[in-house]
């Protein structure tokens, strides 16, 4: 059962890239196109308990998804280190999710997205998530799959294109969407 759960897993991942191929400037600009952050609104509902424990905190409050509500992403360093040539920080993030009677958990973004992506022909909006902090860089892409697993707690809510070294269409969309934001990005 594990081993077909996996094949599965494996051809789902791969799927959505099959056509994938690293596009032209020109290309990327008519493919894709950077969106804004989209309005939520608050639940009003008891929010998860803030950490007590972490060295430092932050609380979010955004639309993975794109619908009005808002999911909470809590980002915490849960320790610091005294190595200066080591990783110093522990990252610990949980995205929040109210399904109409508690909060869900998914732990699939370390930061709030920097950048929005649409892209119009998969329709999906692609998450850049960027921190160039010295101690915990992260630059990743992600996606929302469109349906929160609520059988198993939000998970596979949010992909990663993490796993594209092993999949060359996969790392060709990856590659994509990160040279999209370098040419459409307004701050530069």
């Amino acid at each position: 059962m594990k081993l077909k759960f996996l094949y599965f897993f494996i051809f789902i991942s791969i799927t959505p890239f099959s056509q994938s191929k690293q596009l032209s400037d020109e290309q990327l600009r008519s493919r894709f196109q950077l969106v804004a952050e989209p309005a939520c609104k608050k639940v009003k509902f008891r929010e998860p308990e803030l950490p007590v424990n972490s060295v430092w905190y932050g609380r979010y409050y955004l639309s993975v998804d794109g619908k009005k509500e808002c999911q909470i992403l809590d980002v915490r360093i849960d320790w610091l280190t005294d190595g200066p040539n080591e990783f110093r920080k522990y990252l610990n993030t949980i995205l929040y999710r109210f399904n109409g009677k508690i909060w869900m958990e998914n732990r699939a973004l370390n930061y709030p997205p920097k950048y929005r992506i649409y892209d119009k022909n998969r329709k999906i909006v692609y998450l850049v998530i960027r921190n160039n902090e010295r101690d915990f860089p992260v630059d990743e892409v992600a996606y929302y799959t469109g349906t929160w697993d609520e059988e198993r707690n939000g998970e596979r809510a949010i992909e990663k294109l993490w796993l594209c070294e092993k999949n060359q269409n996969c790392y060709d969309e990856y590659m994509n969407v990160k040279r999209a934001v370098f040419l459409l990005n307004p701050e530069k």
